[in-house]
């Protein structure tokens, strides 16, 4: 039995990736870890969307006869596309019975049919019956090398002690004098990760993935298993080069030549320091980092990128998207004037939400369910908001506010699956020259969702989702639009391919700082500046050198199965 949800859909255009797309999709989902965020239209004239409510796909690790969406088909439904849907789901294949309840897999997984995707630019592939997926089962296992030969290859350092001796900076070598292949490596198997990978495979039969981690091993399956279906002449490992802990992005550093880092956010700053000392490109999806430590150990090791002259590349998606940039550079070309203030909204219902598994310690469930514990992810200023302050350093010239200050709690999201985060923010930040920025954030069910950044400007406006601008400049980006994810994926692979590193390191650490600044003030209900944020050594405790599986849990859950959250003027952090 399947966990499956088959949508038939028609979709776009997308006002944050531009794609359109008609197609019937079935998604599978990894374990509990899945959600489906669907976007509606804010109105009939416009072609921004709002997202609606989270659908939680599965609520447990094993089948349930009152769980309706086991196996159910649901109605079609037609709605708008986000990419990042499609990052977030992909068919993989692990029914049911396969999947314990520590959250390992009994047997090796099977084949199952499943339905594409097919831009209007593209060739659709061939949706896959039982024959055909036993042909594509037998053509993946003759593709894929084993261990042996993957050594005999020369692809993998063996050991540590002589990774400084026997590579020479990725820059240098990869694709020097006409080299084959680009070998990445995954830090993360969740859907993010995987949605990165399956990007930079399709970029071209060049790229290989030749290693992959995660701290749970039915993640780190499912993600083996869905992306060597999907690519098999481009999966190379094999499950020798699955790793399943702590250590293992030590591992899948050492195999690789570029790695893409998505995982607990708590972890990003640490792996992509690693992977840079080791003269690594590296992919590392946003927050970079969850406080002011974290965030500042991301800046250094885009400094020492540099030196090392490897890319390091930003999930702050965003500045690939073609719509955006157009929009953007008429904005710094006047268009609206003098920019005055700026609304930043990311509304939407919670995100991931993951029933406790019984068999799991206290701090495995906090682990499988990190996007909603602090100490692991920072909370949805840190988390979500961040891309909407992305937007906002670009359009400001990438100046840093002066100083802001925050409102946010709890009123609607209660019970241990929320963790011990906040479900609404609003943070007001001041910036160089007056300017103001309202962000807002929100995260429950049932309430108005939308999903944009509105400039005002002393000659205009703008409508930055829609790419319009309104006022004495009457303006509409025409077009081409793009998947700015895929995009992301296509600049890292061809940066390599080259030998022109590129480096994110001009935004990315300090929008983080800014996302800091904001989710602090709200959780003290104190005004903060940047200055004295971005100097600050507070962190979430334990650092992430100290936290694993045996880790105490640094929040624990009361009589009523809620955790304890932060109250504006009552807790305090040490600044």
């Amino acid at each position: 039995m399947l966990y499956e949800v088959r949508r038939s859909t028609t979709y776009g255009p997308s006002p944050c990736f531009g794609s359109n797309f008609e197609t019937e999709l079935t998604f599978f989902n990894s374990g509990p870890y899945s959600t489906a965020q669907l976007f509606f239209p804010t109105g009939s004239n416009s072609s921004a969307f709002q997202p609606t409510s989270t659908l939680p796909l599965k609520q447990s690790y094993v089948p349930h006869p009152n769980n309706k969406l086991a196996g159910e088909e649901i109605s079609p439904l037609k709605t708008p596309l986000i990419s990042w849907l499609q990052n977030h789901f992909f068919p993989i294949n692990i029914p049911a019975q396969q999947l314990l309840s520590d959250g390992s897999i009994s047997e090796p997984t099977t084949m199952v049919k499943r339905s594409t995707v097919t831009h209007p630019n593209q060739q659709g592939e061939e949706k896959m019956g039982p024959a055909a997926s036993d042909r594509e089962t037998r053509k993946a296992t003759a593709s894929r090398v084993s261990r042996r030969e993957f050594l005999r290859r020369g692809t993998v350092v063996t050991s540590a002690a002589t990774l400084g001796q026997a590579i020479l900076p990725v820059s240098r070598s990869a694709h020097a004098a006409g080299k084959a292949e680009i070998k990445i490596g995954m830090i993360g198997c969740g859907g993010r990760c995987t949605g990165a990978a399956a990007q930079a495979l399709s970029t071209g039969p060049d790229v290989k993935l030749v290693a992959l981690t995660d701290i749970f091993e039915n993640r780190a399956r499912a993600a083996w298993n869905n992306l060597r279906q999907r690519y098999p002449d481009q999966v190379l490992a094999d499950e020798d080069y699955i790793f399943v802990g702590f250590d293992g992005y030590k591992k899948v550093i050492e195999c690789s030549d570029a790695v893409l880092i998505a995982c607990a956010s708590k972890f990003h700053p640490m792996y992509m320091e690693a992977a840079v000392q080791a003269g690594r490109h590296v992919f590392v999806e946003k927050p970079h980092g969850i406080d002011p430590v974290g965030a500042r150990r991301t800046q250094a090791a885009c400094e020492l990128a540099k030196e090392k002259g490897v890319s390091v590349i930003s999930g702050l998606q965003s500045r690939f998207d073609f719509g955006f940039q157009e929009t953007i550079k008429r904005i710094h070309d006047g268009a609206i004037g003098d920019v005055v203030a700026i609304q930043a909204m990311f509304l939407r219902g919670p995100y991931n939400l993951v029933q406790r598994d019984p068999k799991l310690t206290e701090t495995q469930y906090q682990f499988s369910n990190w996007y909603h514990f602090c100490w692991l992810s920072g909370d949805d200023v840190t988390q979500s908001l961040v891309h909407n302050l992305d937007r906002v350093a670009w359009i400001l010239h990438e100046q840093t506010p002066i100083w802001c200050f925050g409102l946010g709690g709890r009123s609607a999201s209660f019970g241990e699956v929320y963790g011990d985060m906040f479900d609404h923010h609003t943070v007001v930040y001041e910036y160089p020259g007056g300017v103001r920025v309202y962000a807002l954030c929100r995260t429950q069910f049932n309430t108005y969702g939308h999903y944009n950044d509105l400039i005002m400007g002393t000659k205009g406006q703008c409508n930055l989702f829609a790419y319009r601008i309104e006022g004495e400049t009457k303006w509409q980006y025409p077009g081409p639009r793009n998947d700015a994810h895929a995009e992301v994926q296509k600049v890292f692979m061809d940066s390599i391919r080259k030998g022109e590193p590129i480096n994110s390191g001009y935004h990315m650490a300090k929008s983080t700082m800014v996302a800091v600044m904001g989710q602090l003030a709200c959780y003290l209900g104190k005004e903060l500046t940047y200055e004295q944020v971005s100097q600050s050594n507070f962190q979430f405790g334990p650092p992430p050198e100290e936290s694993n599986f045996d880790t105490p849990p640094p929040v624990l859950p009361d009589e009523t199965g809620n955790y304890p959250i932060p109250k504006p003027g009552i807790t305090k952090f040490d600044l």
